[in-house]
């Protein structure tokens, strides 16, 4: 309405658009869905009842834990919640500050901290203020916050990784991108709340409202995991979510924080050797936004005349290289990130190099530009040559 009426952008005029997407997260760094193991169930909150009563469900769910919820009061099936909550085959644990209507249906109720507590870090539903919060009473009898539960659940089910006892603190360092918030830490922050903000990218209160259709190819390009990005420039690193990546046995895993600024599929006989293949494809960011998180004992590599490359030692899986002219880069292989991620490259930055170098039986058949050797400088944000490729 605010479109069509010429008030979008006017002070007070009412739009109002997810202010939680303002704080400068980094959701995945706790989340860790790098973790999840291929084939595990993903099951919206909605059809919880229908499949704890689905008698057919192959493996079927036998156990529940409800934190941060009330199912039974907030289901737009109550009655069939409550029937799924009661069957006697099914163990419910819960953790929670009172006695909910939930609560009443598990066989172990866990007391829950309440947020006065415990130290942690909140974003915000209906302003654009980060807000750090210490504890301001000792803990109520045996109450947890949700971190330490978790802890220690990882501790009896035998998961004894340094990331399952990380602290608090240490939670709260990395449930942002500091670079974002103005090099705060919100761990660390010296005063109670940090405003961030948004603003309209129109100069004037007129929207233009349109339609864009999105071809196959357009799908494919300049994508990030966490939204479609089709512009010429880098997707913003406000929009884009961490992404995961790790070699064939699992034994070295990384990440990536920021958009690749190009991607490019060489030629070249030296990456043809290196990846067993016709032609190997390198996605480009700054050495700050790319980190090893797990494994890194578990690293080989290789050093060529002009740059170093780091393979996983028992699987042999090519997972990225520094090249000796641009020591602050990282080339990382885009083929190895998990599920659907994508680099978030923009688009125009996808080039063919070293064709000129090319095997034989490589048929390049997709419209994306080539070069007999590197890309010229104007259309590269590379400059680093080899004179040996």
């Amino acid at each position: 309405l605010q479109a069509l009426t010429g008030n979008h952008g006017r002070l007070g005029a009412g739009v109002f658009a997810k202010p939680g997407h303002v704080f400068p997260r980094a959701a995945s760094r706790l989340q860790r869905p790098d973790l999840v193991s291929d084939g595990t169930r993903a099951i919206n909150i909605v059809d919880v009842s229908r499949l704890l009563l689905d008698e057919t469900l192959d493996p079927p769910i036998k156990a529940v834990f409800i934190y941060n919820h009330n199912p039974v009061a907030t289901h737009p099936d109550q009655n069939r919640m409550r029937r799924a909550l009661a069957q006697e085959d099914v163990f419910v644990a819960g953790a929670d500050v009172v006695m909910t209507d939930s609560m009443r249906y598990c066989d172990v109720v866990l007391p829950a901290a309440s947020h006065f507590e415990h130290a942690d870090i909140y974003a915000s539903y209906g302003h654009c203020y980060l807000q750090r919060a210490e504890p301001v009473i000792p803990r109520v009898g045996e109450s947890l916050p949700n971190t330490e539960i978790f802890r220690r659940l990882a501790t009896r089910f035998g998961f004894d990784d340094p990331m399952f006892r990380e602290s608090p603190t240490r939670c709260c360092r990395a449930s942002s991108i500091p670079r974002r918030a103005c090099g705060y830490r919100p761990a660390r922050l010296d005063r109670p709340s940090m405003r961030f903000s948004t603003r309209t990218s129109e100069p004037t209160s007129k929207t233009a409202l349109a339609a864009t259709r999105h071809s196959a190819t357009s799908r494919e390009q300049g994508s990030g995991r966490s939204g479609r990005h089709h512009g010429e420039g880098p997707m913003p690193e406000s929009t884009f979510e961490s992404i995961h990546g790790r070699c064939e046995c699992a034994s070295v895993k990384y990440g990536v924080d920021a958009p690749a600024k190009e991607l490019y599929h060489c030629h070249c006989s030296r990456c043809r050797r290196l990846h067993g293949s016709l032609f190997a494809t390198y996605a480009y960011v700054d050495r700050d936004h790319f980190r090893i998180e797990g494994g890194s004992e578990n690293l080989s590599t290789y050093c060529s005349p002009s740059a170093r490359w780091y393979f996983c030692r028992n699987c042999g899986c090519h997972l990225f290289a520094e090249h000796q002219e641009k020591p602050g880069v990282v080339w990382y292989m885009p083929a190895t990130l998990e599920g659907e991620s994508m680099p978030g490259h923009p688009r125009g930055s996808e080039k063919h190099i070293f064709v000129a170098s090319k095997s034989p039986i490589d048929r390049i058949a997709d419209a994306v530009p080539q070069y007999d050797g590197y890309a010229p400088p104007e259309v590269s944000a590379t400059s680093a040559r080899d004179p040996d490729r």
